[in-house]
């Protein structure tokens, strides 16, 4: 998953999506931290303060380096356009520079402020800028010379007045595995370090939400977030699950061969198929599949049998993500696992094979095919994580995600008895029924 982060000034992303950032760069995705403005003004006060006859430009410096480095420690890449601070100044070309941006990064996801903020203007300004430059980078009307991109997912991250400013979290990231990244990356920003006990007991809190929302006992520290666009359909609910819970929630169906794995065992897919059928050693058609295929779809491939070639390499993982392609399940094996593993894109296969193929079109496109067991129909939802990948049929989604939720909110009850010193030989009454 790609990831932009869009804050006004240096230090914003740290507070309000530091612990988001880590999270999904320790799930193998990659993320994009921008800010507009070093915030050199008006958040820097401190800096002002140890030294009032610096230049301005010396104080963008230290935030560039405090923000880098907490970048750094988080997992990510940051860059600042430098827009000015108090005010920051917006107009058509820096518009077109941040679409442009988003173009070229092509995100799944784009977190940034929220539309109201009484007491800082620089916050609705990025949110009202970053809601054009999404529009102009994906939107109908661009110029056929300029590419278009699936219309990334758009939320608000948590402002520091959320009542004042109309925030009403609906999305939990559960950060408990990464808070320790989140403080070292606070405490970097010695500019504002008044902050960190702050947002330090805001995990907390919103960590409770979380684990009283979810059932899940162990999230002790989370982050909150507001979708500023619906859901098209139950996708984002159901990549929410594991493949395993999905599985035994639908009687135990849909799953693929055990040996397809993810190129990286922490990437995860959730998307809808777009089946192709090869002739054995033959790839031609994968070229055709990635130009035909919808934005937002997951290719999946039967290989009749023909395991031993390397199908797809990282050209065609290139092509397949300028395309929007969300990622690739093949019944055989890939080649330059290291490019494609370095691009982020999520592939799942049985292996690696240097084997190259030949250009025979003889197979089918976006049809049903059949691998393993399990028949997979156009439109049908491909679910991959660590353990493997699983098929759900496109009319029994809402089905999987009721059942799924089912499912997790009984492990949560029968993990919270093995807490409390219960068996689950006594849990399930297997002692009694089995004689043990």
């Amino acid at each position: 998953m790609k990831l932009l982060i869009v804050g006004a000034h240096a230090a914003d992303f740290v507070w309000r999506a530091g612990g988001t950032i880590a999270k999904v760069v320790e799930q193998g995705g990659e993320v994009l931290n921008l800010s507009l403005s070093y915030g050199e003004r008006g958040e820097s006060g401190v800096l002002w303060k140890e030294n009032p006859n610096q230049t301005v430009e010396e104080v963008k410096k230290l935030r560039h380096k405090m923000s880098s480095k907490a970048s750094e420690i988080l997992g990510c890449e940051y860059k600042c356009l430098d827009w000015g601070d108090y005010p920051m100044i917006v107009n058509e070309d820096r518009i077109d520079q941040l679409a442009e941006i988003i173009r070229n990064f092509a995100p799944q996801v784009i977190i940034t402020h929220t539309e109201k903020d009484p007491f800082n203007p620089d916050h609705p300004l990025t949110f009202r800028t970053v809601q054009q430059a999404r529009l102009l980078s994906a939107g109908a009307g661009v110029a056929a010379a300029f590419k278009r991109i699936y219309p990334p997912r758009w939320f608000s991250f948590e402002p520091h007045q959320p009542e004042l400013s109309g925030f009403v979290p609906d999305t939990y990231i559960d950060i408990t595995s990464v808070f320790d990244k989140k403080i070292a990356a606070m405490q970097c920003m010695k500019a504002q370090g008044y902050l960190v006990n702050y947002y330090t007991e805001l995990g907390s809190r919103r960590g409770n939400h979380a684990r009283r929302i979810s059932g899940k006992q162990d999230i002790k520290y989370a982050e909150s977030h507001q979708a500023m666009v619906p859901v098209v359909g139950g996708l984002d609910k159901l990549s929410k699950f594991g493949t395993a819970t999905i599985h035994e929630a639908l009687g135990r169906i849909g799953n693929l061969p055990y040996q397809i794995k993810p190129l990286h065992k922490k990437q995860r897919l959730c998307g809808l198929a777009y089946p192709v059928k090869l002739k054995p050693g033959n790839n031609v058609l994968l070229h055709r599949a990635y130009a035909y295929a919808k934005s937002g779809d997951v290719i999946i491939v039967d290989c009749q049998g023909g395991f031993e070639y390397g199908y797809w390499g990282d050209l065609l993982t290139s092509g397949a993500m300028q395309h929007g392609v969300k990622g690739l399940v093949i019944d055989g094996c890939i080649r330059d696992a290291d490019e494609i593993e370095e691009l982020g894109f999520p592939v799942f296969s049985r292996g690696y094979c240097i084997k190259g193929t030949t250009k025979d079109p003889e197979g089918t496109l976006n049809k049903s095919i059949t691998i393993g067991d399990c028949v997979i129909n156009p439109g049908d939802i491909i679910v991959g994580d660590r353990d493997g990948v699983v098929v759900v049929p496109k009319d029994r989604i809402d089905e999987a995600i009721e059942k799924s939720e089912a499912r997790e909110e009984k492990e949560a009850s029968v993990r919270a008895q093995l807490l409390e010193g219960k068996t689950s030989l006594q849990i399930y009454e297997w002692d009694k029924k089995f004689g043990y």
